[in-house]
């Protein structure tokens, strides 16, 4: 897991933007396996509590690299596939964000058009 550290690097918190995007990740993970927050603490070996797992999943308590890891090594996932996962919900976040700005900044500058003599 070391070799995940040295290419996306090693900052103490994942950036914050993201933070969306890995609550939703978490969640879905720990879901789909139907571990509650005890199962999912169990198998990190309770290195974080219960709580602490709950807000991850809430965008409340920002996820530290270390406990990334522990995670991922939980689920039984490559930190870099985990790291993907979260990204492209990120990417895909944002695409729509852009879409939604661009159609706006149309319309605005359609109003703006028919306004002018």
């Amino acid at each position: 897991m070391g070799n995940f550290q040295k290419e996306y690097g090693d900052s103490e918190l994942l950036d914050t933007y993201l933070n969306q995007s890995v609550a939703e990740i978490l969640k879905e993970l720990r879901e789909s396996k139907q571990w509650s927050y005890t199962d999912l603490a169990n198998r990190i070996k309770n290195k974080v509590s219960r709580q602490t797992l709950n807000n991850y999943e809430l965008c409340k308590t920002k996820l530290r690299m270390n406990m990334f890891l522990e995670i991922a090594k939980a689920y039984n996932i490559e930190p870099k596939e985990l790291y993907e996962k979260i990204n492209m919900r990120y990417l895909s976040k944002l695409s729509q964000y852009m879409n939604e700005v661009a159609k706006i900044q149309g319309e605005f500058f359609n109003v703006n058009k028919k306004e002018k003599p």
